[in-house]
């Protein structure tokens, strides 16, 4: 496969809804739900960054997908310094800013 799909996460409080997309059309999507117990293992919600990566990997490969597949990742969450609306590369600065919770916590 070329890389020529859009992978969009959304995560939220119990799920982590994503879908995958081929130019403007949604070609699969799944809401991956979490236990409360399984969440609960985690501190922060950072924390569970590399849980729920493997969950959407792991959902990617069962529907024949594979990371190399995709030629974007869009995601919304987290909580940054105020900025104008539009669309960023994520950077460093970005990433430390969201696991320090400089403007607080959200999924």
């Amino acid at each position: 496969m070329s890389k020529e799909y859009i992978l969009v996460i959304n995560p939220g409080s119990t799920s982590t809804k994503v879908a995958i997309f081929k130019e403007e059309a949604n070609v699969i999507q799944k809401d991956l739900s979490h236990s409360p117990e399984e969440l609960d293992k985690y501190t922060k919600i950072t924390d569970q960054f590399e849980y729920r990566k493997d969950i959407i990997v792991h959902w990617m490969k069962e529907e024949g997908y594979e990371l190399s597949d995709l030629k974007a990742v869009v995601g919304r969450g987290g909580l940054l310094k105020p900025m104008p609306s539009g669309t960023y590369r994520v950077t460093d600065a970005m990433i430390k800013d969201l696991k320090i919770g400089v403007q607080g916590e959200h999924a």
